[in-house]
């Protein structure tokens, strides 16, 4: 998609989850994996994609700041998620705002979204 015209937000938001759930089929076995930086390469590129393509920004944007301004949770925390045990999504916003909180990354955007559960 490009990064100007196209599909609205609502559109773009759709196939990114459709991306998304793709990526994450089967995490609950290979979830621990995705902490290994050269296995989870290929899908962070794919993930910042369609965070960025949600937003239509330009590759410029930091990874931190794309997936929160998207409303998207990091897809780290995704894989790890387990939906049917004891972790679920209210879990993983605390941990993503934890991870938000203390990011050196993205001080500007933090100024705009210091809490992701309004924005999300």
């Amino acid at each position: 998609m490009a990064n100007t015209g196209g599909p609205r937000q609502r559109s773009r938001r759709l196939i990114c989850n459709v991306v998304q759930s793709m990526l994450l089929y089967a995490s609950s076995i290979w979830g621990p994996a995705i902490r290994i930086p050269s296995y989870s390469r290929k899908c962070r590129a794919s993930y910042r994609r369609c965070a960025l393509r949600v937003l239509c920004a330009f590759r410029t944007v930091l990874d931190d700041a794309a997936v929160v301004l998207a409303g998207i949770p990091p897809l780290k925390l995704l894989a790890t998620e387990d939906r049917i045990a004891a972790r679920n999504r209210e879990a993983t916003l605390e941990e993503w705002q934890a991870r938000w909180a203390s990011s050196p990354n993205g001080s500007w955007t933090k100024r705009i979204v210091p809490d992701l559960r309004p924005w999300v």
